[in-house]
């Protein structure tokens, strides 16, 4: 009896607190007014830098235009936030190439994925080993399809290879996601691929620690400051909040690190 009593009084404590809150915010209005200008004291929000190795794209194939090619690379590096390289295909080497040159050994490269053209491959080849993949664009263009279905192939089988050369399995819980069941290359048109569902996302973000790339963060302003990697400032709050920081850190370097160059 006791215990439903106590529970009880939490309920109208949590009840009394949830009505406080409403009064506080009559409108939806008012409430993202108050979020924003909490926001402004802080300095808004930044993401840390993409760091650490970097992903190299190999493109040994002329099925697909190589400017799509870099194109779409870059909006998988974008999207996950690494460093990345595209290269063309090295010459005297064997394609692909990720099975007769050790990509990896090189502390610069955390993975490496070759997009091919190979008969009597499959479109998609991981070898985690190697910490490589194969985009086989051999198989995509079975049916001469038009430029514009042929990138998107293209574009969801890179999504697939980088997802499982990062570690992440088949997404059985999101339908969206790139890494969901797939059957052919057909089934690859009619699946959506729209980028990575939160399962596959968190073992991609755990191999990326594990392979010296710091995982993505977002975090105010005033937080990357006294952490000491905070972009320069781009306003008087920013500005203010930058100079405290070095005031009460003085080791905190005159200026933030900036990523390399993501494309060469």
């Amino acid at each position: 009896m006791r215990c439903m009593r106590f529970a009880l009084v939490l309920a109208l404590v949590a009840l009394t607190a949830g009505a406080e809150k409403m009064k506080r915010f009559a409108t939806m209005e008012e409430a993202r007014k108050a979020h924003a200008e909490a926001l402004a004291r802080v300095g808004g929000y930044v993401q840390r830098p993409a760091a650490g190795p970097s992903v190299l794209f190999v493109d040994e194939q002329r099925v697909v235009p190589s400017g799509a090619v870099r194109e779409e690379c870059g909006v998988l590096a974008a999207h996950v936030r690494v460093k990345w390289l595209c290269l063309d295909a090295p010459k005297g080497v064997q394609s692909p190439s990720v099975l007769h040159t050790n990509w990896t050994a090189d502390a610069e490269t955390a993975c490496a994925v070759s997009v091919c053209d190979l008969p009597d491959f499959p479109e998609v080849c991981v070898f985690p080993g190697r910490r490589s993949a194969i985009v086989n664009v051999r198989p995509l263009a079975f049916d001469k399809p038009s430029e514009e279905v042929l990138r998107e192939r293209f574009r969801k089988c890179l999504l697939r290879a980088f997802g499982f050369a990062f570690g992440a399995g088949v997404s059985h819980q999101y339908p969206m996601s790139a890494l969901a069941p797939v059957d052919g290359v057909m089934g690859l048109d009619r699946a959506p691929c729209k980028g990575y569902g939160m399962d596959s996302m968190q073992t991609i973000q755990k191999t990326m620690e594990r392979w010296g790339m710091p995982s993505m963060k977002k975090t105010s302003y005033k937080r990357a400051c006294e952490e000491g990697w905070a972009p320069p400032p781009t306003n008087d709050v920013q500005r203010a909040l930058w100079e405290a920081a070095k005031t009460n850190a003085p080791a905190m370097k005159a200026k933030a690190p900036v990523a390399k160059g993501d494309a060469k």
